[in-house]
Formats: C-alpha cells, structure tokens, sequence
C-alpha cells in the first residue's frame, strides 16, 4: 500500500466513523422517544371486569374500547363513540398533525351512542368497521360501522372524517370521549 492510498483512506475511515456516532446517538434518542411514548397510560375498557383500567399504549389492541380524559392524547387513530357532551360533540387539538392550534369540532357516531345507556354497556356490544383503504389525505374518509347489540338485529351507521380522531391530536374542552381503536 503507498503513501496515496493511506492519506485518503485515513480521511475516508474518519468521516465513516464519525457518521456511524452520529447515527448512533440519533437511534438511541429516537428509542428513548418511542419507548416514554408507548410507556403512556390510558383508559382501556376491562371486558371481564367491565371496567376502565389504566394500560400502556403499547398494549392497546384494534377494537379496544378507550376512555381519553381532556387534555389528554389520543393514542391511536380512534371512531368516536360517546362523549361528555350531551349532543355528542368534542373538541380536539390537531397542532402535531398540521400546526394548526385553532380547535376542530368533531362528534360521535350519534345512532352508536344511543345504544349504551352506560360505560358497562360497552362490553356486551360487536363492533364490525369497513373503511376505504388508509390514505395520505388527513380530511377525507368514509366508511360504515355495524353495530350488534345482544338480542338485537344488526345496524349500520356511515362513519365519516367528523367522527374520526387521529393519533397525536388531544381533546379540549370536553371532559372525556369514549372511542373505538380501528388503526
């Protein structure tokens, strides 16, 4: 090996090793980051107990019923089922999506939450979803929700973007929603 080689090849193996460190302190940043994220609780509706019980994201499950108190982020995309509010309405925060801090109404799948005369009701329902395939546009969905109430006949509800809440977004100025995880 000559002289040539090694003076552009010490260069070459410092640059690699500088960028490898760095790569590495960014993945070690980027794991912290994921794992305080999926260490958050939430109210997550308990079938046996026909309770909310506190869990981490990461354990929630698509078709987990989910109780998300103001103030609070949404852990997942979720349909909205029942709110605090008497016409079914909500307001959520949608800054971590698209920046904007002005306050979105959103509301409930209004024909869902007249089945449930309380939380416990929750538990006995069958929940079956079809939606449009997940697309990059934030404000366009459509889909139908079927509802089995036990001893009843099967009904469908249209489920649109105003009944949906996505990841990241947080609720305002309603105390609590009751929602549906689907993604």
């Amino acid at each position: 090996m000559c002289i040539r080689d090694r003076v552009t090849l010490v260069p070459l193996l410092l640059i690699v090793a500088v960028s490898a460190l760095k790569d590495l302190f960014e993945d070690l940043k980027r794991y912290k980051s994921d794992r305080e994220e999926n260490m958050k609780e939430v109210l997550i509706l308990n079938k046996e107990t026909q309770s909310f019980t506190y869990q981490n994201w990461q354990q929630l499950r698509v078709g987990d019923i989910v109780k998300i108190k103001k103030d609070e982020y949404f852990p997942a995309d979720l349909f909205i089922i029942d709110t605090s509010e008497p016409r079914g309405t909500c307001y959520i925060e949608t800054k971590n999506l698209d920046g904007e801090t002005n306050l979105k109404s959103k509301s409930s799948i209004k024909e869902v939450a007249k089945h449930f005369p309380d939380e416990k009701a929750l538990t006995t329902e069958k929940f079956l979803i079809n939606y449009e395939r997940p697309s990059y546009i934030l404000y366009s969905f459509n889909g139908a929700l079927y509802l089995q109430p036990p001893g009843g006949s099967r009904t469908s509800e249209s489920v649109s973007v105003n009944n949906l809440v996505l990841r990241g977004c947080s609720l305002r100025n309603t105390e609590f929603l009751l929602s549906l995880i689907h993604i």
